[in-house]
Formats: structure tokens, sequence, C-alpha cells
């Protein structure tokens, strides 16, 4: 007992326990980290499911690692037959139908249901408020029908005289 008395007032003992105490502290925080970047990850894996889930009808090809291509499945789309949002200028507007030229000079038809929220400005807007020429942003849902419904349409205020 003596012995063991003297070994630990001893300065390496004191030492050594000091660094695996040391040791030890270290590893709990990097354990604790451990833990925590695992539940960060989770939730940023969650956040692209819900983002590829609202914005892009599901995941791709089935795939659930987050893994694929964002692009799979779309390739040889109109923008209409996926779930976006285009920006451009109205070029015709008859009855529940409205086309538009994106900025990259495409067009694409939608279809403006009892859903469609429209807005300006100034605030909600109906149909007879759209007019050819309108600067406007629409999100789209692709229906069963393969057309794309316009889920919502923001008239941009007229810059410049336009």
């Amino acid at each position: 007992m003596k012995e063991l008395k003297e070994f630990l007032s001893s300065k390496g003992a004191k030492l050594a326990i000091c660094l695996i105490g040391l040791v030890i502290v270290i590893g709990l925080a990097f354990c604790a980290g451990f833990v925590a970047s695992r539940k960060k990850a989770g939730f940023g894996i969650r956040q692209g499911k819900n983002y590829n889930q609202t914005f892009r009808g599901g995941m791709m090809n089935g795939s659930r690692s987050g893994s694929s291509n964002v692009f799979n499945g779309m390739m040889g789309k109109s923008v209409a037959q996926r779930n976006t949002s285009i920006s451009g200028k109205i070029t015709n507007l008859t009855g529940n139908s409205i086309t538009i030229q994106g900025q990259n000079g495409v067009e694409s038809t939608f279809t403006i249901t009892a859903q469609t929220s429209i807005q300006n400005s100034s605030g909600a807007i109906t149909v007879s408020g759209l007019k050819v020429g309108d600067n406007v942003s629409i999100v789209n849902l692709p229906n069963n029908t393969g057309t794309a419904e316009a889920r919502s349409i923001s008239v941009a205020p007229a810059t410049n005289g336009q």
C-alpha cells in the first residue's frame, strides 16, 4: 500500500493520470462531434428528399441513395412536363390556357385551374387581370393527362414602359 501511495504521488504518475484524463475528454468530444454530424447529415438528406419530392415529383429513377443524377428522368421532357418554375412573357392567353415564351425563347403552355394562385404586386388577381406581354413566373405541376397545371402565376411589375 505504501508503494502505491509513493507511486501515485510521483510526477510521472500524475502526468500519466492527466494524459489519460485528457485522452478521455478528447474521445468524448470526438464522439459528440460525430453524433452531431450524423444528425446534420440526416437533416440534409431529408431536406434533399423534400426538395426533390416538391419540385421534381419524387426520387429520380427510384433511387433513394441521393446519388442519382438530378437530370435523370427529365431528358427529352418539355418544361411543361416536369415540376418546375419558368419565367417569361405571356404570348397567348385563351380560356383556361396560358402560353409563355421563356427566357430561352421556348414557348410552354399551361392550364389555369380553380386552384391556380394568380398574384401581382398589389395582391391576388383573376385571370382577367393577365394580358399578353405581361412578364410572369409560373410554378407548374404535370397532371395525369400529361399537360402542365399552373399552380401559381406571379406577374412581375412592368419596367421601362414594358
